[in-house]
């Protein structure tokens, strides 16, 4: 094995197995990716408008909110493929919209875990996705947040991330989304998280499985070679 391929095979006994790194490369051509919880095609609320937004009245008056909502992992580790938020109609295109995954601390977001990429200004309405650029490994059996935010800097930036009053959910079954927990974080008019006047936000979380070594000796001599195969034919096409 060259340098680059022992980057992303581990040694386990007499065993060359995948890493995690090579798991998420391969993507669809591995494992593929699965939707582990998601209510993006549920009915939208029409009596909320959830938005996260910044505005700067004057010095001391700045107003905003970020929104975050919950998931909550199923009975094995796996990687953290991408989310999609269901965005509505933004009221101002200003740019700046984050997307961040959140540990949980005593039912609110606590600290950062990953910063997600997608697009800063999601416009028009639609579903927009944003990945994971670290492929985090999330813990079994644990809760996380997806948090949007903008950031406190003028100009005025408003975008809306689509409610539902609607508890249902697809997915893997032993994953949840925490509805009724969606929660909104109200920048100048207080300090913390508060729960929101909605059910839920519409977002899906699509994930890796991260498989045991046992898996990997049963196939791994088929996956190591298709494995090499995707990094010889990738460095021969990019050279």
């Amino acid at each position: 094995m060259n340098r680059l391929e022992k980057k992303l095979f581990a040694r386990v006994g007499q065993s060359w197995v995948p890493t995690l790194a090579l798991t998420v490369a391969l993507g669809n051509q591995a494992l593929g990716q699965v939707v582990a919880v998601s209510n993006v095609a549920n009915n939208r609320d029409a009596k909320f408008a959830p938005a996260v937004f910044f505005l700067s009245l004057t010095a001391g008056l700045d107003r905003g909110a970020s929104l975050a909502q919950p998931f909550t992992t199923g009975v094995n580790p796996v990687g953290l493929f991408d989310v999609t938020l269901n965005i509505g109609d933004p009221q101002v295109d200003g740019g700046g919209f984050t997307v961040s995954l959140f540990s949980d601390s005593a039912g609110s977001p606590s600290t950062l875990v990953s910063l997600l990429t997608g697009s800063a200004a999601p416009n028009p309405a639609g579903l927009y996705s944003y990945l994971d650029p670290a492929s985090t490994v999330l813990t079994a059996n644990t809760t996380y947040w997806i948090v949007a935010e903008v950031p406190q800097i003028t100009p005025l930036k408003a975008y809306e991330w689509v409610g539902t009053q609607d508890l249902s959910e697809t997915g893997l079954a032993s994953w949840g989304l925490g509805l009724n927990s969606a929660k909104l974080f109200n920048n100048g008019v207080g300090a913390g998280w508060i729960d929101s006047t909605f059910n839920a936000l519409e977002v899906e979380v699509r994930i890796l499985p991260v498989p045991e070594a046992s898996t990997w000796f049963v196939g791994g001599a088929g996956v190591s070679l298709a494995g090499i195969t995707w990094l010889r034919r990738r460095g021969a096409a990019v050279g």
